[in-house]
C-alpha cells in the first residue's frame, strides 16, 4: 500500500473510533446526568453534548499521537499538513 492509501484508511478507522468514543462519553455523561440532575437533565443536554466531543476528540488525539508513535507510522503516513518552515529547497530540475 502506499502512504496516500496508508494514510487515508488511519484517519477513515481513526474517525470511526473517534465517534465511538464520542458516544460513549455522550451515553456515560447522560446516564451520570440522570442520576444527578433527574429534573434538568434537558437543559444540560447542549452542554453534554459540547463536553462529550471536545473530550472525545482530545483522548482521540492523545491515541493517534500514541499509536504513531508506538508503531513508528511517521514514515509510512503520508503528512496531512506541511508547513512552509519546515519544506526542503527542491532543486526545480527534479
Amino acid at each position: 500500500m502506499t502512504k496516500k492509501q496508508n494514510t487515508v484508511l488511519f484517519i477513515l478507522l481513526g474517525t470511526i473510533g473517534n465517534i465511538l468514543i464520542t458516544v460513549f462519553f455522550l451515553v456515560l455523561f447522560t446516564i451520570l446526568g440522570g442520576l444527578i440532575l433527574k429534573d434538568n437533565l434537558a437543559m444540560m443536554i447542549p452542554f453534554i453534548f459540547l463536553l462529550a466531543v471536545v473530550l472525545g476528540m482530545i483522548i482521540y488525539q492523545k491515541i493517534a499521537t500514541l499509536i504513531i508513535k508506538k508503531w513508528n507510522l511517521e514514515e509510512k503516513l503520508e503528512p496531512l499538513f506541511v508547513s512552509k518552515y519546515n519544506k526542503k529547497k527542491r532543486n526545480p530540475l527534479d
